[in-house]
């Protein structure tokens, strides 16, 4: 893990209510759009300045690159919030709409990093074939399985000196995007409870039996990399969001028979730093419980 992976990977969001878009970054928020989240900003530097940390050798953070897990816990939050703004029954729109917004906010950077580091890496390395085909793998967001593949180990010195390995993250991140939109529409996440939470449990507890067996056996490369070791991570996030979206949900409908401004008054209430606290905590608390096997 390395402050590259966290900065690039996941989408800055919240959600606004149906119909209400998620949004991103501190230029939105400051421009006046409401579903800005400074709480999920925070969140997410005080996982990148641990992971930094960490790497730059500083104790007692030994343990910092659980920043990583913290990170993907938050992706899978605000990616099922995203998603929930913008639930629709036709899935081709719904699924095409989600996939061309990853590509717009990924790819540019992506490629860019890519290319500089490319060249940098052929002026100062005689031999920088090895390395740029793990470079390759991560404009396809296969760079962890590349990584995984030639068995190497990611606290050895083979890949402290590759330039690409911080991609092996975002790699995760990207092969979770292929699926998981898939399954929130399939079920009908936005309108029904039962088919999602059934498929999204099995998934996870699929997912955090095989990270579990993976450590006790002590294939280590397999429970880092490998997105089946880390979807349940990122799933931890997304149960989050659809729990707190139930109750949000609820809540006004309940509210449905006040006044407005009181409506809207709970409403502004509920969409503090304490929302994002309740993801933070669950998610957070379901990683350190495992904190001894990662």
């Amino acid at each position: 893990a390395a402050p590259g992976e966290v900065a690039a990977g996941g989408p800055r969001a919240g959600w606004q209510g149906k119909g209400a878009a998620a949004t991103g970054g501190r230029g939105a928020g400051e421009g006046g759009h409401k579903g800005y989240r400074p709480e999920v900003d925070g969140l997410r530097a005080f996982a990148v300045i641990a992971v930094i940390l960490t790497h730059m050798g500083v104790p007692p953070l030994w343990s910092g690159f659980l920043g990583v897990d913290i990170f993907f816990v938050i992706s899978g939050y605000v990616i099922t919030a995203s998603l929930e703004s913008r639930a629709t029954r036709d899935g081709a729109a719904f699924l095409l709409g989600f996939y061309e917004r990853r590509i717009k906010r990924l790819s540019p950077a992506l490629v860019c990093c890519m290319l500089a580091t490319t060249l940098c890496l052929c002026m100062f390395d005689p031999t920088p074939q090895v390395d740029m085909r793990t470079g390759q793998a991560a404009l396809f967001g296969l760079s962890n399985a590349a990584i995984y593949t030639k068995s190497l180990d990611y606290f050895g010195n083979t890949l402290k000196l590759n330039p690409f390995t911080q991609t092996w993250s975002l790699g995760v991140e990207e092969q979770f995007y292929v699926l998981y939109p898939i399954i929130f529409w399939a079920t009908g996440a936005s309108r029904r409870r039962a088919p999602y939470l059934a498929v999204m449990g099995l998934l996870s507890a699929a997912s955090l039996a095989v990270f579990a067996d993976w450590n006790r056996s002590n294939q280590m490369s397999k429970a880092y990399f490998l997105t089946q070791a880390r979807f349940w991570e990122l799933a931890a996030g997304c149960l989050v969001a659809f729990f707190q979206r139930r109750k949000a949900n609820a809540s006004l409908g309940e509210a449905a028979g006040d006044d407005m401004g009181a409506v809207s008054g709970r409403k502004d209430r509920r969409t503090g730093v304490g929302i994002l606290a309740d993801a933070s905590l669950a998610g957070i608390a379901a990683i350190m419980a495992f904190a001894p096997l990662t």
